[in-house]
């Protein structure tokens, strides 16, 4: 789940120069406790995975000053909704739901129990640096092929592209 905010609360967030954006993983859920794998698999939040989202929710209000301009963007999965209806009820916005935000898919393991795709995976061979990797996050342009200008997730042209740094641990 993504969640960005203008903090001046001035303007269009789709737009604006500068935003905050806070990117929240769903918290437990019941594919989790059932040692089932996940990915694509449907699986909804465990009673304390909705507490945890309601935490979560809780700490983003606090984050994020009164009277910013926030958007909510999740993926479709019902843990994920779950977890974004929280944080939409304290912001009083609705989450975008997209399918292109889904975690992972792990094919036909999704629901079936974790020893069976642990007994048939493959790790991808190791490269690089092994505690961090800098990806390049191109904005979408609007040429031919490609974003929709209707599209919440591709506003338009943007500025020079980002670089985002992710801890290996969360890839």
């Amino acid at each position: 789940m993504v969640v960005g905010c203008n903090q001046a609360g001035r303007g269009n967030l789709s737009h604006a120069l500068m935003r905050t954006l806070y990117v929240v993983t769903h918290p437990e859920a019941t594919h989790h406790v059932e040692g089932v794998v996940g990915g694509w698999h449907d699986s909804q939040l465990t009673p304390a995975g909705v507490r945890a989202a309601i935490s979560i929710a809780q700490a983003l209000r606090s984050q994020v000053p009164d009277g910013a301009e926030v958007e909510l963007f999740s993926s479709d999965l019902q843990r994920t909704r779950r977890t974004a209806e929280e944080v939409a009820g304290l912001f009083g916005v609705k989450p975008v739901l997209d399918r292109r935000l889904r975690e992972k898919s792990y094919g036909e393991a999704e629901g079936r129990p974790q020893e069976w795709l642990d007994r048939r995976f493959v790790p991808p061979p190791g490269s690089g640096c092994n505690t961090t990797r800098v990806w390049r996050v191109q904005r979408p342009r609007r040429r031919g092929r490609g974003a929709s200008p209707r599209d919440p997730l591709c506003p338009g042209p943007q500025p020079a592209p980002d670089r985002v740094t992710v801890p290996r641990q969360m890839r």
